[in-house]
């Protein structure tokens, strides 16, 4: 059992690296594209194949969870990947697929700018610290680190994830798709048995921000105070 574990544990070391150095790209890619050359309009150009790779990479999260490699529930997990896939491949593709560069309101850049730079970052920093919190080496700066840059982190990339899915609405109203869909509404009779209208689930999802912010904030709130709080009155008593 110690073999097969330690295993596993190279293995999770490994994937954390290979993630780690990938958001490192990709947030260096980001930051010089917006600060040193200054052209937000080509960030989608300069990332788009690589943030498709290492954020569909998440998806072996939920595996690592199912297989109990992690102690990660589940259903958070699926959460947390299939919002940030939903957002890339059907908003974000959706946005730069049918609006070409003279056609684009600049403001689409921009909103992707800040999706980009909070994404980045923050997967720069959970990834680093579980490969290291295996290895059992976790620097103090980053384990504060990774329970509070959500506090600007999280509002910037919520910002830049709104901001999109309102500029790909009309997209979805005129019934232009994702190019990841073959189509945008499937009504029914069909051989599935299912119907949807992606300007109705576009909608539903705006909506869903309302509650799950505040929610989801205050619940890494506790949790910074649990793993960074607690610590601090532990320390105070002793």
């Amino acid at each position: 059992k110690a073999a097969v574990m330690g295993i596993i544990n190279v293995y999770l070391v490994a994937y954390n690296v290979c993630m780690a150095a990938g958001w490192s790209f990709l947030l260096y890619t980001t930051a010089q594209t917006l600060f040193l050359d200054g052209k937000p309009e080509q960030l989608w150009e300069r990332t788009e194949w690589h943030l498709k790779v290492f954020q569909t990479g998440a998806v072996l999260e939920l595996l690592h969870s199912l297989l109990g490699f992690v102690k990660s529930p589940f259903s958070r997990a699926l959460l947390q990947i299939f919002s940030r896939l939903a957002a890339l491949w059907v908003v974000v593709d959706t946005n730069y697929a049918q609006a070409n560069a003279a056609s684009r309101n600049e403001w689409t850049d921009n909103f992707f700018a800040m999706l980009m730079l909070a994404w980045c970052t923050v997967e720069v920093i959970r990834y680093s610290f579980y490969g290291l919190n295996i290895l059992g080496s976790v620097p103090s700066f980053l384990n504060w680190m990774r329970y509070s840059a959500f506090l600007i982190l999280y509002p910037i990339g919520v910002t830049g994830e709104v901001g999109s899915l309102l500029h790909a609405m009309p997209f979805f109203d005129q019934g232009q798709c994702p190019p990841a869909l073959p189509a945008c509404n499937y009504s029914m009779p069909n051989s599935f048995n299912v119907a949807y209208s992606m300007s109705s689930l576009a909608k539903f999802f705006l909506f869903m921000y309302i509650p799950g912010l505040p929610f989801l904030y205050l619940q890494m709130l506790g949790e910074r105070r649990r793993k960074l709080g607690g610590g601090a009155r532990k320390q105070k008593k002793n």
